[in-house]
């Protein structure tokens, strides 16, 4: 068991570092580490050496680590970059810099919900309800109070521009109310202390929103769907409803759902080439392509295939 778990630990840690192919690996490295804890065990009972056992662990537990680091990276990413040009948009003041930011990263913001929403037009001309995932901190409060009025980002206003006549169901994670911690300021008075909300959608809360986008002829993702879950299996949920992601998971689950049917059809993912200090263009689609790429089922074999050389 321990030679076992050395020659699976060296393979996994090599392919651990090559993207897009390394979650191949994450399975055996897995076995890996249950042959390796065993062969310790039977080393130390049979009195034998136990070095081979536990350099195969080790490799196995170093290769699970480096595949799920790269999973996290993959999967992040996108959000990460929203989430940095949505964080320039709410700092913004009012000098002429900064609000020269802030109109790029909304102009940016805008033209990706455009293209989508475009596409999805396209697609299925005939829809007459379309569900839109969106962050859960546009719908609830900080505390998990529900707003009178939900806000609205610029990738809502484009998607509700490229449809027009449609009408919109949006969901998000469900929150519940809690109460926020306080603490005292220097002045002796109370305020509430900083606290970051749980807005990770999981596969419990997609379940429960599946209801209502079931109701609708088109599912538009403009947020992550739940980690650790395969994307096949998450809009297995939702069968008969048309689907599209403004935000992507692995490369290799997208070409399985592209593969597997017709139920996805559109995904826009981030250019890795992409100027993120240049102004976009006055026309939609240039400025669309400055910063992102639309996957579809005509195209996305050479999508894909691009996006791996650049890894």
């Amino acid at each position: 068991m321990g030679i076992a778990s050395l020659v699976i630990g060296i393979i996994a840690a090599i392919m651990g570092f090559i993207p897009c192919i390394n979650w191949f690996a994450l399975v055996p490295a897995i076995v890996g580490v249950i042959l390796g804890a065993c062969g310790i065990g039977s080393a130390k009972k049979n009195n034998k050496p136990k070095g081979v056992a536990v350099a195969g662990l080790i490799l196995n537990i170093a290769a699970v680590v480096l595949i799920t680091i790269w999973s996290l990276i993959f999967a992040f990413a996108p959000t990460i970059k929203n989430m940095a040009a949505q964080s320039v948009v709410e700092n913004a003041g009012n000098s002429s810099t900064t609000n020269a930011i802030q109109d790029r990263e909304l102009r940016f913001m805008y033209v990706q919900g455009k293209i989508l929403g475009e596409a999805v037009k396209t697609a299925v001309p005939n829809a007459k309800k379309v569900a839109v995932l969106v962050d859960p901190m546009l719908v609830y409060e900080a505390n998990g109070e529900k707003k009178a009025t939900p806000t609205e980002d610029e990738v809502l206003k484009a998607l509700r521009d490229a449809l027009p006549g449609v009408e919109f169901i949006i969901v998000c994670k469900p929150m519940k109310k809690i109460e926020v911690p306080k603490q005292r300021m220097p002045d002796g008075t109370e305020a509430d202390m900083p606290f970051m909300p749980d807005t990770m959608l999981t596969r419990a809360d997609f379940m429960q929103i599946s209801k209502e986008i079931k109701q609708a002829d088109v599912f538009i993702a403009t947020t992550l769907l739940p980690m650790g879950v395969p994307l096949k299996q998450t809009l297995g949920q939702i069968k008969g409803v048309k689907v599209a992601l403004a935000n992507t998971g692995s490369l290799n689950e997208l070409s399985e759902v592209f593969e597997g049917g017709d139920q996805l059809i559109a995904v826009v993912a981030s250019k890795n080439s992409a100027d993120y200090n240049q102004d976009p263009a006055r026309d939609d689609k240039k400025a669309f392509d400055q910063r992102y790429v639309l996957i579809t089922p005509s195209n996305y074999r050479q999508k894909i295939a691009e996006a791996e050389k650049l890894y």
